[in-house]
């Protein structure tokens, strides 16, 4: 956020104060939203939750397990194949919804937030900065 202010101070004399502070409070908003994400990515809301669930879901399989379905143990297993497969993936799944900003190994996700956006933003804010003039070759708008 603060590398921004580089590119206001290029921008600054060549657009009128209001703009230069709209940027600013906009710079403000997005640092606002960046501390909240934070918060939500170091808050850990559920880890009770976490550990009920699980032992539910180990407790369940468990159960289906040792339960004797007389002589279809081939249609028994699928099925308790397929609960484990699907509380498996839902336990995965609300530990990703629950960080949506963890990029594991630097990739994103299925459940993750996109930072498209912002590489968008970036790249379009170095093009403008770069097809600008030197701040030492433009004259001051104040003194001319």
């Amino acid at each position: 956020m603060r590398g921004l202010n580089d590119s206001f101070r290029v921008f600054a004399p060549l657009i009128q104060p209001g703009f230069t502070t709209r940027l600013k409070s906009e710079q403000a908003g997005i640092r606002r939203v960046i501390i909240r994400m934070d918060a939500i990515r170091s808050t850990s809301f559920v880890a009770a939750g976490y550990a009920i669930a699980e032992l539910t879901g180990v407790l369940l399989v468990l159960g289906l397990l040792l339960t004797d379905l007389a002589d279809s143990t081939g249609e028994s297993l699928f099925f308790v194949g397929v609960i484990t497969l699907l509380l498996t993936y839902m336990f995965l799944l609300i530990r990703d919804l629950d960080d949506p900003f963890k990029y594991a190994g630097g990739a994103q996700g299925a459940a993750d937030v996109s930072l498209a956006p912002i590489d968008k933003v970036e790249a379009r804010l170095r093009d403008a900065r770069a097809a600008l003039p030197e701040p030492a070759d433009r004259p001051d708008p104040v003194l001319a």
